[in-house]
């Protein structure tokens, strides 16, 4: 897990796109494969970076677990519209 939380907090939005095909992978083969990694994704969901904000939110939904519902309920109230939709929208899979 560290290695892929290393690249995700210094990533461009190309290498996301990336990070985030290979994420959505792995939840396929094994549905809790990532649990391990929402304490660190909440913690840079507080970053400057909007599109890592975003991008965060989103995997966050993608993983689904009910830990990670707080922070993404923080962002809801994110000065950039299309951060607090991506949160909403996770939030929406969390409960689904």
């Amino acid at each position: 897990m560290a290695p892929f939380m290393e690249l995700w907090r210094n990533s461009t939005t190309a290498i996301r796109i990336g990070l985030l095909l290979a994420a959505s992978e792995a939840l396929e083969r094994e549905s809790h494969s990532l649990d391990g990694m929402v304490s660190g994704l909440l913690e840079v969901l507080h970053s400057d970076d909007g599109a890592l904000r975003g991008d965060t939110a989103d995997l966050l939904g993608q993983i689904g677990h009910p830990a990670a519902v707080e922070g993404l309920k923080a962002l809801l109230d994110d000065p950039n519209a299309d951060i607090a939709e991506i949160a909403a929208d996770s939030l929406e899979s969390i409960k689904s």
